[in-house]
């Protein structure tokens, strides 16, 4: 069920580049996070965090569990695990420098050597973005289906 949940998720994905803004800011062009002014997706951020329906996952401590690829969901520690996909990262920013990808892979999304998610693609891997420069060329960034905050590089 998780693999048909992610396909779904694959499948359902827009065709128009992610604008530059955050996903919680609705896309906008104008670089910064939430529409309040916030700095640009790849700065440095005062807080990172992983999106999940109305919260924001604490990305160190804590995995987004969800059924809908994040429209909604729940918080909780890492170590307790999902019953249905887990998000420990919704971009590279919420990666460390020795595992800079954030790879959503069929039931998980998680932080990667580099190079790793493009092992996976067979089995429908895919760098998760919040703009297309992190994505690899030539693949851009792009918002996922049905009211998710996250996005792909497609």
């Amino acid at each position: 069920m998780r693999c048909f949940l992610f396909a779904l998720f694959l499948a359902g994905c827009t065709t128009a580049p992610k604008a530059a803004g955050d996903m919680a800011g609705g896309g906008g062009s104008s670089g910064s996070d939430l529409a309040v002014g916030g700095p640009a997706d790849l700065a440095p951020r005062p807080t990172a965090g992983i999106a999940c329906g109305t919260m924001t996952c604490t990305s160190t401590a804590q995995l987004c569990c969800t059924a809908d690829s994040g429209k909604s969901g729940t918080c909780g520690p890492t170590s307790a695990g999902c019953g249905s996909t887990g998000f420990l990262c919704d971009g590279p920013e919420d990666c460390e420098p020795a595992n800079p990808e954030c790879c959503a892979e069929p039931g998980i999304a998680a932080c990667r050597p580099a190079g790793y998610c493009a092992t996976k693609t067979s089995i429908g891997a895919r760098l998760m973005c919040h703009t297309t420069p992190s994505c690899t060329p030539p693949t851009v960034c792009m918002n996922a289906p049905n009211g998710s905050p996250y996005a792909l590089c497609l």
